[in-house]
């Protein structure tokens, strides 16, 4: 473990979630043991985090020496077993930030690396129009997203109910350090966990087709977070050159 790295507070101003989904077999090569595609309804979920961050900050520091960013984040759900039960959450494959100290610190003050990008949006009360646009397009995003009524009738989570569920259930978000030799959990605590559903008009993101190229998935729901206070934690590592684990320290 990074001991440089300390606990973080801050604050989501927004936050969407769009997941997707595709057969396991399609995303399982790019998981490092120990960890594994989370199956639901005999497919593995992946997608994106969008989230505008304020007051991000040393744990106990003052809210007003926060910093202020849009960080967007590639995921797969994923689990793991631990002590002989499976626990769940996410791998972080890339995740992009709009401001450069975070990108330079990422590794140093959290873990996982972060590459500076740029982020435009359009928003109102009920829609959003967010682009992201990488330094050589590698993994350029359009997502049209507008509030809806509920989850769609074919969504593998059935209800809102259950995409909550799943959501909150992957707290811990694993990533490469900067080094590559290393896979590293931090835990996203959030003071509130509610959720809108929302409808994704339009999804393009390059670099899911380029992993998943000639691969079929569908985009299967997405939602809207409300405002809340939130906390990061280191909680464990294992070396990826020997695939050998560590247990991780769940907080």
């Amino acid at each position: 473990m990074n001991l440089a790295v300390q606990p973080l507070e801050g604050h989501v101003a927004r936050r969407i979630l769009v997941n997707c989904r595709t057969r396991p077999g399609n995303l399982a090569h790019l998981l490092p043991a120990p960890l594994r595609p989370q199956i639901m309804e005999g497919e593995a979920i992946f997608g994106l985090c969008w989230i505008r961050l304020e007051s991000v900050r040393l744990s106990g520091w003052p809210r007003w020496s926060g910093l202020s960013m849009d960080n967007l984040a590639h995921r797969i759900a994923v689990e793991w077993t631990e002590a002989g039960q499976v626990r769940t959450g996410v791998y972080i494959f890339r995740r992009e930030t709009s401001l450069g100290l975070a990108a330079w610190s990422s590794g140093r003050v959290v873990p996982g690396a972060m590459r500076l990008a740029m982020f435009n949006s359009e928003e109102s009360p009920d829609t959003w129009n967010l682009e992201l646009r990488t330094p050589r397009s590698e993994a350029d995003v359009d997502l049209a997203a507008r509030i809806s009524d509920g989850v769609s009738s074919d969504s593998v989570f059935g209800s809102m109910e259950g995409l909550q569920s799943f959501l909150e259930a992957g707290a811990i978000g694993w990533s490469e350090n900067r080094r590559g030799d290393r896979i590293e959990a931090v835990h996203m605590a959030m003071d509130r966990f509610r959720v809108r559903p929302l409808e994704v008009g339009r999804l393009h993101c390059r670099w899911f087709d380029r992993q998943l190229a000639n691969r079929r998935w569908h985009v299967d729901s997405a939602v809207l977070m409300e405002p809340t206070g939130v906390r990061w934690s280191e909680v464990g590592s294992f070396a990826v050159g020997k695939r050998q684990p560590s247990t991780p320290r769940i907080a």
